[in-house]
């Protein structure tokens, strides 16, 4: 059979008509890779979509909330959002929660709220976002981009018991397959809290207020930063005084009975899979567990002490 040949100069002509015709539109799942990533334009269609909910304003804040993970935490985030009228950008993945895509969008936690955050700062929006109190040099880094950026930045931080908090980091942690922490570590994040405060009001002009919330008692302290007299309304001891008391109160029972129900819950969790790091988080689990036991045969042994000496027990600390 003989071979058609075309002519170049038709050839040519042909391949330029159909560059000019356009090209069909294909279904995109938004997916790059269907079990890890998001396609980069769907991304940046879904962080646009978010940010559009509110509008620029001539002098954004941003409230940075330091606490541990729970729905005092939460809490906090819709106050702060009612405060300013529900026009702020919360710079977090779980914005997206209610997205068909939230199961890959919280692969990525951190490129999602990073996107978030430029993207307000680009526009001068307000925006709340949460801190790692454990990190202090980066977060003071993240407020010094703030500043530049012309914003007022605002500190809203619950600080809790220390085995509340613990209990709130180690499942969270075990939730998202962490390794456990260990005493040590949990102690020392207990810790970082008053410290990284310390930090940031010691840094003329960071940080504009810091208000330390108690959710318990529906109460709270705040301190200010005047320019003017370069001071602080508390001075740093004060703030690191109200955060140890908070730290140390005495549980009530309602509270030690939901942390040991927290704990229980986790420990069937964490056994329903099967891998070495299982076992390790239930260790991690009952070990925390002894500790409230043991917290509250104290509390009890002190509650029959005021008793007996027909005194009345002390009262939790407030902020």
């Amino acid at each position: 059979m003989t071979q058609m040949v075309i002519p170049t100069a038709e050839l040519v002509q042909r391949q330029q008509q159909q560059q000019k015709q356009p090209k069909p539109e294909q279904y995109d799942s938004g997916y790059k890779d269907k079990n890890t990533e998001l396609d980069r334009g769907m991304m940046e269609h879904m962080v646009d979509k978010e940010l559009k909910k509110s509008t620029p304003v001539e002098r954004p804040v941003a409230t940075l909330i330091i606490a541990p993970p729970g729905e005092h935490r939460d809490e906090l985030k819709d106050r702060v959002a009612s405060e300013l009228n529900n026009n702020v950008v919360y710079a977090n993945h779980a914005a997206f929660k209610d997205s068909p895509y939230y199961p890959v969008v919280k692969e990525h936690p951190a490129a999602w709220a990073k996107a978030l955050a430029t993207g307000a700062m680009a526009d001068k929006r307000n925006m709340v976002f949460h801190g790692n109190y454990n990190d202090s040099e980066n977060l003071e880094r993240a407020v010094r981009k703030l500043k530049r950026a012309g914003y007022r930045v605002e500190i809203k931080a619950i600080p809790v018991h220390q085995l509340v908090s613990a209990v709130q980091e180690q499942t969270h942690a075990i939730k998202l397959w962490m390794p456990p922490y260990s005493k040590e570590q949990l102690d020392s994040r207990q810790k970082n809290m008053a410290d990284t405060l310390a930090h940031l009001q010691n840094v003329k002009g960071l940080v504009d207020k810091i208000e330390i919330v108690d959710p318990l008692n529906k109460s709270s302290v705040t301190s200010e930063y005047d320019a003017t007299r370069d001071q602080w309304g508390k001075e740093r001891a004060i703030v690191a005084e109200i955060i140890n008391q908070l730290q140390h109160r005495p549980l009530t029972d309602t509270e030690i009975v939901a942390l040991e129900n927290k704990i229980d819950q986790a420990v069937i969790g964490a056994r329903l899979v099967k891998s070495p790091q299982s076992g390790h988080a239930v260790v991690a689990l009952q070990h925390l567990r002894s500790d409230i036991e043991q917290l509250e045969r104290n509390q009890d042994a002190q509650k029959e002490r005021y008793k007996h000496n027909d005194q009345p027990s002390p009262k939790p600390p407030t902020a």
